[in-house]
């Protein structure tokens, strides 16, 4: 796997743009591959195979849904051959954690940068394939933030195991951009200081003279501010999910 491979995955199409059973089968597709790659059999048992697949689906639709199907054949690709850790027999944890790495990897960051520049030149030139990418964008933008506001609106919370650029990102600055981030200079600075305990207690950072110059980043705070902005939606009376429907008929009818 190398920066010119990721760069072409990430021109596909996202998972959480796909309908809900072309979904589930891109995944199984990919889980199957993983388990061909590795020349390793899949649990006898179908019962504990479909507890896997069903375990991988939720993770992508809830954490990684802005990744492309092409980017998840990559990670089981990589993943089997241990480019992204140590764990290669395809498992739940294992197909887990090479996602995580190939998100935080330096080689990804890098391609999507370079993805970014290139596309940019493109819509200034109105180059189709910059549109293209430009609309893929917006509606993973849009479907992120209508999952985790009905994610908030059935449980009060949005879960613990959703990435914080994920939510940062692609739900609170596309809430942002559509003007429904209200929050005071109290809201941010009191998400700062918990953003803050929660990234040096995960760093293992105790020491009190340690903490001088140690700051959480701002993924995270934003992450914490998000709930913040859908309680506030609440008490306004404001139906983000209704806002954010009527914008996704809106692209449906000029399709």
């Amino acid at each position: 796997m190398d920066s010119h491979d990721i760069m072409i995955a990430l021109r596909g199409q996202a998972l959480n743009t796909y309908d809900l059973d072309d979904f589930r089968e891109v995944v199984r597709i990919n889980i199957d591959r993983a388990y061909t790659l590795a020349d390793v059999k899949r649990p006898e048992l179908p019962v504990i195979y479909e507890q896997l697949v069903k375990e991988v689906e939720d993770k992508l639709w809830r954490s990684y849904g802005y990744l492309t199907s092409q980017e998840l054949a990559l990670v089981c690709e990589a993943g089997v051959a241990g480019e992204l850790g140590r764990q290669t027999k395809p498992t739940a944890a294992a197909i887990f954690s090479w996602l995580a790495a190939y998100y935080g990897s330096d080689i990804r960051k890098e391609a999507v940068r370079d993805i970014r520049r290139r596309s940019n030149a493109e819509v200034k030139q109105d180059g189709p394939s910059g549109e293209d990418l430009e609309r893929a964008n917006w509606l993973a933008t849009v479907r992120a933030i209508g999952y985790l506001w009905e994610e908030y609106r059935m449980e009060g919370r949005i879960r613990e195991d959703h990435e914080d650029g994920w939510v940062a990102h692609c739900a609170f600055d596309g809430l942002a951009e559509r003007g429904l981030v209200k929050l005071s200079a109290e809201d941010w600075e009191s998400a700062r200081r918990e953003a803050r305990s929660l990234y040096r207690q995960q760093q293992g950072i105790r020491a009190v003279g340690s903490l001088i110059g140690v700051d959480a980043p701002e993924s995270k705070v934003k992450r914490l501010l998000v709930p913040v902005v859908f309680r506030k939606a609440v008490e306004d009376g404001v139906d983000i999910g209704a806002i954010i429907g009527e914008e996704i008929e809106r692209f449906k009818n000029a399709s």
